[in-house]
């Protein structure tokens, strides 16, 4: 079995990596010390533990970010969604890195070597420091992993290090059990695996002999896999705060980028947005982004979002926003309208325009109610909503209803169908006692939709035509 390990060099500034400029030096930092920094940093030479008075001697221009647990935590939670597009058996460990299994996924990947370069494609184009290391078990894997930071913090390990590379002041032993290996001339693993095993035990505790056990495959590491979770929502840190709406379309694009992926590997589409805008005070803004076609590409997002920000103004200047997508649909399954109708892409690409442009109250579509009186058995409704269901009449109605009944003189027409009662609504204002038929009018050819009220003095009104 082969165990890959994905080595988080700065987990929390991978946190933020999306937004930051290669050419600035950044650091995180907690009580008054530098914890962590980026390459551009560390050679104007900084260290960890600085304090920051120093670190701003030495880089004026240094940019911080307080370290935020939540943010790293998030982060590693969506990252370990992605990584299980890779393999199904991915475990977070602790706070630094990911044990993926690479077995299981030959009907994708040719080999180990292709599986594990798709994974380093993945990892570089997402912006952070981090090392991928291969072996036998997973400790070992973190072990070489590890090492190979030490040297270089973004690289792929072609080559798994021999038992004899792997120095002990790379491994999880405690600082005293690798201080007694020393003073008997034990440096690496190699050196370890010659020691009989009484020596071992007289110089290390059971724990460490547990562990030096599972990095050599002699017993089993127990982990906690991540389960899968079928939604996306990423919250993104900005790193400086955008004042404009328009200001929000670079930094978007990018959350929409994320989702095609998820999408394309979930397969799965979607057809509505919810973007969620946070200030450094008072409430968050909301942006709907609708489609009335279930989208992948991000690039219709887009489109549809510059439309949405022509018309939205900002209370606030904005420091992070999340991206929820909702109304998830399968592949390949499309959303059909009132009358199971198919709408052409065009005809959807421009309900889409309009509906984002103009607000959703602008583009509505027909549904039924849940009313026996015909005035109020029509509802309309925003396009895209879930179309609300009712039964459908036992007789023959037409589409077009008068806004208001108009008093007719019955003499002047010929009733052409049985007569349907409709009685309801005796709790509600206004109540219906009616009978209704089908009618054509004496000098003229179309049919009419007309009722005779129950009640006295039993009125004749015109309610509706029929096409």
């Amino acid at each position: 079995m082969s165990w890959l390990y994905l080595y988080l060099c700065q987990p929390d500034l991978a946190a933020r990596c999306q937004q930051l400029d290669p050419a600035v030096a950044y650091a995180v930092h907690h009580d008054q010390q530098v914890l962590q920094f980026n390459q551009n940093a560390q050679n104007n030479g900084l260290k960890n533990n600085m304090k920051l008075a120093t670190a701003f001697h030495l880089q004026p221009n240094l940019q911080l970010f307080e370290q935020d647990k939540q943010l790293r935590l998030e982060h590693q939670f969506n990252l370990a969604q992605q990584l299980l597009d890779f393999s199904p058996q991915v475990a977070q460990d602790q706070e630094q890195g990911f044990f993926v299994n690479l077995e299981g996924m030959q009907n994708i990947y040719q080999d180990v070597q292709a599986q594990q370069q798709s994974l380093f494609d993945f990892c570089a184009g997402q912006g952070f420091d981090f090392c991928l290391a291969i072996d036998k078990t997973p400790l070992a894997a973190r072990w070489q992993a590890r090492q190979h930071a030490q040297v270089n913090q973004q690289q792929q390990a072609k080559k798994p290090l021999s038992h004899r590379q792997l120095h002990l002041v790379n491994c999880d032993l405690e600082p005293s059990h690798i201080n007694k290996l020393a003073a008997m001339g034990i440096y690496n693993l190699e050196q370890y695996q010659q020691l009989p095993r009484p020596e071992l035990r007289k110089r290390l505790s059971q724990s460490a002999l547990t562990y030096m056990q599972q990095v050599l495959g002699q017993l089993s590491t127990p982990m906690l896999f991540v389960e899968t979770k079928q939604q996306f929502i990423r919250k993104f840190e900005l790193l400086h705060e955008i004042s404009y709406s328009q200001g929000l379309c670079f930094p978007l694009n990018q959350a929409f980028e994320q989702l095609q992926q998820w999408l394309i590997q979930s397969q799965l589409q979607c057809s509505h947005l919810r973007i969620e805008l946070n200030a450094r005070e008072h409430g968050a803004q909301h942006i709907d982004l609708r489609s009335a076609q279930a989208q992948q590409a991000s690039q219709s997002w887009h489109t549809l979002l510059r439309l949405k920000l022509d018309n939205f103004r900002l209370n606030q200047a904005v420091i992070r926003f999340q991206v929820e997508a909702l109304d998830l649909i399968p592949v390949g399954q499309q959303s059909q309208d009132l009358f199971g109708t198919k709408h052409n892409s065009p005809d959807l690409d421009l309900l889409d325009r309009l509906q984002n442009r103009l607000g959703p109250d602008a583009v509505l579509q027909l549904g039924l109610n849940s009313d026996h009186r015909p005035e109020r058995s029509g509802v309309l409704q925003a396009y895209g909503q879930s179309l609300t269901s009712a039964p459908l009449p036992q007789f023959r109605r037409p589409l077009w209803l008068l806004p208001q009944v108009k008093a007719l003189n019955i003499h002047h027409y010929r009733l052409l169908s049985e007569v349907e009662r409709i009685v309801c609504a005796w709790w509600d204002t206004p109540s219906v006692q009616r009978d209704y038929y089908l009618a054509q009018h004496r000098q003229h050819h179309g049919l009419a939709w007309i009722f005779q009220e129950l009640r006295s003095p039993g009125r004749w009104f015109l309610h509706g035509w029929f096409s």
